[in-house]
């Protein structure tokens, strides 16, 4: 919640408004918010020096008061929780006519209800939007009744708004922590032509998000050829402790994902101008398989390899190193169990193009210590 007098020096002078070129807004909206908390009432009312404290309502008005003034915004962050969807459909409808035919990128995050409405709203194309983030959490409160209706929403509403920025589309970043399945998002999303298309960053838990991951790979599949950087982090975890029996799967469609350089029935999937790569190849061998036939087939073009959230001996690492080195690397990062001197020559040896290195330790052995997660910046 925030006061509506901080619009006011674009209200008094227009050539503020002109010159803002990023609008980022968090609009929260919760039942027990500041119009209905005592303490927090009295906190504004001695803050602002007036009788009346703004409700969310009147917020949102003073800022569509002021949306026609910004025609020169090209970068829009909207972040929703909760919000009436009546109170925000006038707000978008301003911001469209506004300034969406000159929008360049577009983030959106919040729970589905908010992303819904804001997607709603924007029916018409952004003729010039290049870049799109959607970032996907889940609800405060349980929402086991509305699984169903949620996916109905992906696919409904969602996968067809980013299908009608498809021939702008070059960057396209989809987060989601939500526990929602999106295996028919990306079947919408593999029969959608993106012939800008250079990157793509996916973050998403496999075990509990993608029930049908073949949909995932027909998408990757079919912008394949142009994609310049690529985040694929199907990570079970979620910060907390793996689950191993989560990770064969993983790392076995990971590999089937890639496909087989010896099997002469298999068109490998390959990324012919990749020059960037992030990647979580789980803890199971068949996932490194993966990561090994990406690197080797990328050799020509890779420039940056980024491996999460995994940690390899010294061994494992330089199997990995190997690969990278028919590279022309400039940005390397990966996580190992331990760093001694001899690892680190090898790094050097095999990595002479680097411009920065970032390795993750669980230790480094010869130095006296033992230190849990320990991040060096090498160059």
């Amino acid at each position: 919640m925030f006061h509506s007098s901080i619009f006011a020096p674009c209200n008094r002078d227009p050539f503020v408004a002109k010159r803002v070129k990023v609008l980022s807004l968090r609009m929260g909206y919760f039942k027990h918010d500041v119009e209905k908390s005592t303490k927090l009432k009295r906190y504004f009312l001695g803050q602002y020096k007036q009788k009346h404290t703004p409700t969310f309502k009147d917020t949102v008005s003073s800022l569509i008061s002021i949306v026609p003034l910004l025609s020169n915004v090209f970068e829009l962050e909207m972040e929703s929780w909760y919000a009436p969807s009546d109170i925000l459909a006038p707000l978008f409808q301003a911001i469209h006519t506004s300034f969406g035919e000159r929008l360049d990128r577009l983030l959106i995050r919040g729970h589905l209800d908010g992303i819904w409405v804001l997607v709603s709203e924007f029916t018409e194309k952004f003729e010039h939007l290049k870049g799109l983030h959607v970032e996907l959490m889940n609800r405060l409160t349980p929402a086991n009744q509305r699984v169903d209706v949620d996916e109905n929403t992906l696919v409904s509403s969602v996968a067809p708004f980013i299908r009608n920025l498809a021939p702008t589309l070059e960057v396209l970043r989809i987060w989601t922590w939500a526990s929602i399945d999106f295996s028919r998002f990306y079947d919408v999303l593999a029969t959608t032509n993106f012939p800008a298309l250079k990157s793509v960053y996916i973050r998403m838990a496999f075990n509990d998000i993608l029930r049908q991951p073949e949909s995932l790979k027909a998408f990757l599949s079919g912008c394949g050829s142009t994609l310049e950087k690529l985040e694929l982090r199907l990570d079970n975890s979620r910060g907390m402790r793996v689950d191993q029996s989560n990770e064969e799967p993983l790392g076995k469609w990971l590999e089937d994902f890639v496909g087989k350089d010896s099997d002469p029935l298999e068109h490998p999937l390959s990324f012919p101008k990749l020059e960037a790569l992030d990647f979580y190849p789980s803890t199971a061998e068949s996932g490194t398989t993966a990561l090994l036939s990406v690197i080797h087939r990328s050799a020509d073009t890779l420039l940056e390899l980024t491996i999460r959230d995994r940690y390899f001996y010294p061994d494992q690492a330089k199997t990995l190193i190997s690969a990278a080195a028919k590279c022309k690397l400039r940005y390397f990062r990966m996580n190992v169990m331990y760093l001694d001197v001899e690892l680190l020559d090898f790094i050097m040896e095999n990595l002479p193009g680097l411009e920065k290195i970032w390795l993750s330790l669980s230790k480094v052995m010869g130095s006296g210590e033992v230190d849990p997660f320990i991040q060096l910046f090498l160059l």
